[in-house]
Formats: C-alpha cells, sequence, structure tokens
C-alpha cells in the first residue's frame, strides 16, 4: 500500500492509490462523464441496451455520491478558480443557483457563509440588488422580497433577517454598502 507523499497539495486515496487532489479531481471528473454517456446511450437506444449498461448507471451513481459527500480539500490553484468562478457567476445568478453550480463543478460543499466570505459583502449585495429590481420590476413590494429571502436564508448586511427596511436601503444604495 502505498502512503501519500510529502508535497503542499492534499493527498486524496482514490482507487487504492494516493493522488493530488487535482488528479482525483480530474478522475471523479471523467468518471461522471463516462456514466452519463452510457446514461445517454441507455436511453437513445434502448434496444442495443443490456442488463449490464442500464445496472451500471445506479450503482456508479451511488458511488460518485458518496465521493461527493466527502468533500475533496480544495488545492490553492482550485480555490482561486472556485473564486473566480463563484464572481463570474454571481455577477449574473442568485446565490443558491451560485453554490448548486459550485458544487457539481469543483465537488466542495459550500454553503452561502461559504460563499459570502469568498467573493465578500459587496459582491454580494450587488447580487441580492440587482435580483431586487428585478422582483420590483415585477411589482413585488420591499416586504414581499425580505420575506421571500427570509425563507432562503439569505442574511441581511450584519447578519440578521431581512426587513422591508433593510430591502428599501439596499435598492437606493444601489447595492453598495459599507459594511
Amino acid at each position: 500500500m502505498l502512503e501519500p507523499t510529502t508535497t503542499d497539495e492534499p493527498q486524496i486515496r482514490f482507487a487504492g492509490r494516493w493522488l493530488p487532489a487535482h488528479q482525483a479531481r480530474e478522475k471523479l471528473a471523467v468518471a461522471i462523464e463516462a456514466m452519463e454517456r452510457v446514461e445517454r446511450f441507455n436511453e437513445r437506444f434502448p434496444d442495443l441496451a443490456t442488463a449490464a449498461t442500464l445496472g451500471v448507471v445506479p450503482r456508479v451513481r451511488r458511488r460518485l455520491a458518496r465521493v461527493k459527500a466527502l468533500a475533496l480539500p480544495l488545492t490553492s490553484k482550485d480555490a482561486k478558480a472556485l473564486r473566480k468562478k463563484a464572481h463570474g457567476l454571481l455577477g449574473a445568478n442568485p446565490p443558491e443557483d451560485v453554490i448548486d453550480a459550485l458544487q457539481e463543478d469543483f465537488a466542495s460543499s459550500l454553503n452561502l457563509q461559504t460563499l459570502v466570505a469568498m467573493v465578500g459583502m459587496p459582491a454580494y449585495l450587488e447580487a441580492l440588488h440587482r435580483e431586487a429590481l428585478v422582483l420590483r420590476q415585477n411589482r413585488i413590494s420591499a416586504e414581499q422580497i425580505a420575506v421571500l429571502w427570509n425563507d432562503l436564508a439569505r442574511f441581511a448586511p450584519g447578519g440578521g433577517r431581512w426587513t422591508e427596511r433593510w430591502v428599501q436601503r439596499l435598492l437606493a444604495n444601489q447595492g453598495k454598502w459599507s459594511t
């Protein structure tokens, strides 16, 4: 049995071998792509699908779910890529969609607090400002926006819950805050 090498990059035991985290991530991505291709084959050509090809998809999905649940540690290179992608996605998407996309791409566990810590409060508030503008254009009141965001467990600046006043302040400040 091989032991992990001593490098700055985290090592992951993958298929009986210790690999740098970025290589384990690449192998995981290949496994996911292969499983998805077999699934598409089964759907497009049901007459050609065999018991083996039909059975492998759910089995691989279960195994991949366990691997993803381990949340592979990020290397500094991955962390930079994650931060860059988070900023880009947050420019056009709600925070929850950004979190889902990053979890899919980086197989890491994120939540709203870690997203905000990664991109910064100003970027978070700019995203909420853009969303609030769209909601207001659709005749959603500031009070209704506050209820919606509280239901989504989004925190207001300084922590706490959204109120009608906080939403109005966000709209008036055009997402620019001194936190």
